[in-house]
């Protein structure tokens, strides 16, 4: 976590849960995580919501965002990581930090869902991948 993020984390968790009262937890992933953002990167963080509800209003992240950059001082991007897909899901648990958890069993049951299915469809893609690999080619003439 970047030092800027460690100064501002009692408000960054005030104003996300200001505008997401069921948060269950926070992800920062990208650069941020990684250790390594550059002057113009932006701060991602993936925002665990409860399963099955509405998604959350774009407007809502937009405004959230633009709060969260008033005090970071630089971009965010907030992401729902209920509808973001396996795979991008997988890059966040794999390489990003929780770095709000307010319901830790939904967490982890997050976390071993999206291994779960990033596991079975890495199972289903097997082929197309060996093919890929095999021929180093993407599409068939």
């Amino acid at each position: 976590m970047t030092p800027l993020l460690k100064e501002a984390r009692s408000r960054l968790e005030e104003t996300l849960l200001a505008a997401f009262p069921d948060l269950q937890g926070v992800y920062l992933f990208g650069s941020a995580a990684s250790g390594a953002p550059r002057e113009d990167s932006d701060v991602d963080l993936g925002l665990l919501l409860p399963p099955g509800g509405l998604p959350p209003d774009p407007w809502k992240l937009g405004e959230t965002g633009a709060r969260l950059e008033g005090i970071l001082g630089r971009p965010v991007d907030l992401v729902d990581l209920r509808r973001a897909d396996t795979v991008f899901r997988h890059q966040v648990v794999s390489t990003g930090r929780l770095l709000l958890v307010r319901d830790p069993r939904a967490a982890a049951e997050f976390e071993m869902l999206t291994l779960s299915f990033y596991q079975k469809l890495n199972e289903e893609r097997r082929e197309i991948l060996e093919e890929i690999r095999r021929t180093g080619r993407v599409l068939h003439p």
